[in-house]
């Protein structure tokens, strides 16, 4: 029984270590505010600012979700957060 448990403390940490050293490799993001324009659309902005081979559908979700939109509609003069990598913003 005591061996048992000592294996179950060990995978256990192993398990912790393992997700510690998956979450390293994730890139960071940041926020970046835009001020929507007449004429803008949500799915002009995240064109602009999504990562290639991104998804713009699954981008689009997560900026609704940064924002707290229920839809996609957007007026000129609203200012919205865009989720960006670390690494996109040291490019621009």
């Amino acid at each position: 029984m005591k061996k048992l448990f000592v294996v179950g403390i060990i995978i256990l940490s192993i398990f912790v270590l393992g997700i510690g050293v998956l979450g390293d490799h994730q890139s960071e993001h940041a926020l970046v505010e835009v001020t929507v324009k007449k004429g803008d659309t949500l799915w002009e902005i995240a064109k602009e600012y999504k990562e290639e081979g991104e998804d713009i559908r699954a981008f689009i979700y997560e900026i609704k979700k940064e924002n707290n939109l229920q839809s996609v509609n957007i007026q000129p003069g609203e200012t919205i957060l865009i989720p960006v990598t670390i690494e996109r913003m040291e490019e621009e």
